[in-house]
């Protein structure tokens, strides 16, 4: 399908029919993107494997509930297999989700980017490893050119082995837990495959548990389930965190960078077709990555302990601007060669929430959590700075912000005018939103040190929405890690019966 193909996440991350509806506390506010399908946000994301580092887990409430770093590390072992470093007591190569650098060389532009990034930094040869800090290539959650996401790593393997036993219900809105007394016993959903003529008319079931539920919804849609059930702790929803964005685009005279950006726009020219005809006959090439494949981890001065920046470059257009005449003419001077670089805070000060919808049946409502605080804008601010050092080497022009752009933090909330959405003329705020939503049930809060909902019995939350801090950088290996963790959790406890 589309969302086997590596190249393809562009296309699933920007379909409405693939994300769920989720209502805005404030009209000008923008809601993330969350993946409609089976296996979350994990069948749309860039496929980025990256962990938390030990700083993260080695303070605050993750080591206060017995998730430091010498826990959690086995667990994120557990499930990887890696196909470039050997197993060690940081890597395995026996776990089911397949991890690997991109398959092919990439854009000269990445190799340059890397060499002045490097000069800037150090080189960082794993980004999983030792330290985090530096400039390098991301790893990914590709198997032989195809995305190894959760569903069919973990979900595939049960399906086929447990076939009549294991009945994995799609298109299911799930509208709360049921209780007796405190006690879960199972959960109400309605089916969504047919378009109901009133929320009245829905037919309502319940899938009742012998021993345990676990709930999975994500940072928001949890949150939401949890109070549709009428769970009375008043910090479910609240501390919800994201990372923040500066988008940044250069034009750059490269010979090749124009090939990568018809793969993405004008996938009918002929290199395309042939990285086409590459990818169904070998599982390589062009479609067989990420379209991204170097980045970078910086410590900036407002951040002395660990890296809080996270530089992402996409050696294309990612976001397919209709651009003004002025800029046309500057992209025309280069070539038609675009560079989109994504620029993350992953250590904001700022928090939002989740409240319940209207109804059962009705979105989250989402409460924004970018920039609340304004010193979130700071070290991205200081990101921007290193970022136009390196392209001040190189034959490149500025396009976003714009060289002559001097308050970054009003373009960071509201982007730039002739580029913001129709329905956001004066403050777009679209450019800041990560979508490494988290810490909205958060452990020592909402649940245990097991993840046990407090207050109630049978009852677990596994997912994002349990960190009580967001990781320093993509949370799709945590979410994977919290999972394994959450299996051990009730192995034990069943062992104990």
């Amino acid at each position: 399908t589309v969302f086997d193909i590596p190249s393809q996440w562009i296309r699933t991350i920007t379909k409405p029919n693939f994300e769920y509806t989720i209502d805005t506390a404030s009209a000008k506010s923008i809601a993330p993107k969350q993946a409609r399908g089976i296996g979350g946000c994990g069948i749309h994301n860039a496929m980025i494997y990256i962990r938390g580092t030990p700083f993260d887990f080695n303070q605050g409430v993750w080591a206060e509930n017995n998730w430091t770093w010498d826990r959690v590390l086995p667990f994120y072992t557990r499930t990887e297999n890696n196909t470039y470093f050997k197993s060690s007591s940081r890597h395995s190569n026996s776990g089911p989700v397949q991890i690997s650098f991109a398959s092919d060389s990439g854009s000269s532009f990445e190799s340059l980017f890397l060499t002045e990034c490097t000069k800037r930094s150090q080189f960082n040869k794993d980004f999983n490893g030792v330290q985090r800090e530096g400039c390098g290539e991301y790893q990914f959650l590709i198997r032989d050119g195809v995305r190894d996401s959760s569903a069919v790593a973990f979900l595939s393997p049960l399906r086929r082995h447990y076939a009549g036993r294991l009945e994995i219900r799609p298109f299911s809105h799930v509208t709360k837990i049921i209780f007796e007394g405190k006690n879960a016993v199972g959960v109400e959903y309605v089916n969504s495959t047919k378009q109901p003529s009133s929320k009245s008319s829905l037919e309502r079931h319940v899938a009742y548990s012998k021993r345990e539920i676990v709930l999975s919804a994500g940072a928001v849609h949890s949150p939401n389930i949890l109070l549709q059930s009428q769970l009375n702790n008043t910090s479910i929803g609240h501390g919800l965190t994201d990372g923040v964005y500066i988008i940044m685009q250069f034009a750059v005279s490269l010979k090749d960078a124009q090939e990568w950006n018809h793969c993405w726009s004008q996938s009918s020219s002929r290199y395309c077709k042939s990285m086409r005809r590459e990818y169904i006959t070998n599982r390589n090439g062009t479609y067989a990555s990420p379209g991204l494949r170097v980045g970078a981890f910086l410590t900036s001065p407002y951040s002395t302990e660990t890296p809080d920046i996270q530089i992402t470059v996409h050696p294309w257009d990612k976001f397919e601007r209709n651009w003004t005449n002025h800029h046309e003419r500057i992209i025309e001077k280069h070539g038609g060669n675009i560079i989109t670089l994504e620029i993350s805070n992953n250590r904001p000060r700022s928090r939002g929430s989740i409240t319940r919808g209207q109804d059962d049946l009705s979105p989250a409502v989402f409460h924004s959590p970018y920039l609340n605080d304004v010193r979130d804008a700071q070290a991205l601010e200081w990101a921007a700075s290193f970022v136009r050092d390196i392209f001040s080497e190189m034959n490149a022009t500025e396009l976003l912000p714009g060289s002559n752009h001097k308050n970054l933090t009003e373009y960071i909330r509201c982007g730039l005018e002739p580029y913001r959405d129709p329905k956001f003329p004066d403050c777009d705020p679209s450019s800041m939103i990560v979508d490494h939503l988290c810490c909205s049930n958060k452990i020592g809060s909402v649940v245990d040190s097991e993840l046990r909902v407090y207050g109630v019995n049978n009852l677990r939350v596994a997912d994002a929405s349990v960190f009580p801090t967001l990781p320093s950088g993509n949370t799709h290996a945590t979410c994977m890690m919290v999972g394994e963790r959450a299996a051990s959790f009730i192995l034990s406890s069943t062992k104990d019966e």
